[in-house]
């Protein structure tokens, strides 16, 4: 019976040293909401009230400029703003993504003529700083979420 006990004892040490030294810790994940609004709502006033992509591109997450290139979002932006640009864009809510370190905000945009409602999912934590994974455009206000709350 004991030699069982040992045998246990060493598979489990095995295990966690195969997993490597954060496999048996769990990792705390710091954000700030402000602090990722910030950052999205600074995405999108470059993207759509100055227009300037390059800028905005550049303030993209390593694994977003990966796979989205200059002309691409270029393209994107014209495609989804057929009717005009807005004149200005706010951070309204925010909604944690649980587990990972990764915030989706909810802007809304406006002109003379309309508003425009804007997701952006962004990628990072308080500790490690926050940047934008991309952007999509709703049709209309987005359906609320229970992990939705308001930014104050």
């Amino acid at each position: 019976m004991k030699a069982i006990g040992v045998r246990l004892i060493c598979v489990i040490a095995g295990l966690c040293g195969i997993i490597g030294p954060y496999g048996c810790r769990a990792q705390v994940l710091r954000h700030d909401q402000h602090v990722a609004a910030q950052q999205a709502q600074s995405f999108l006033e470059q993207l759509v009230i100055n227009r300037d992509v390059g800028s905005a591109h550049a303030m993209l997450a390593d694994s977003a400029k990966a796979e989205i290139t200059v002309a691409v979002l270029q393209d994107v932006v014209s495609k989804q703003h057929p009717q005009g640009y807005p004149d200005k864009v706010w951070a309204a809510e925010f909604e944690p993504v649980p587990g990972q370190a990764a915030i989706q905000i909810f802007l809304t945009g406006e002109n003379a003529r309309e508003k425009s409602y804007y997701r952006v999912p962004v990628f990072g934590t308080v500790d490690s700083g926050y940047h934008p994974a991309g952007f999509y455009r709703g049709s209309g206000p987005y359906p609320s979420f229970s992990l939705r709350q308001k930014l104050n």
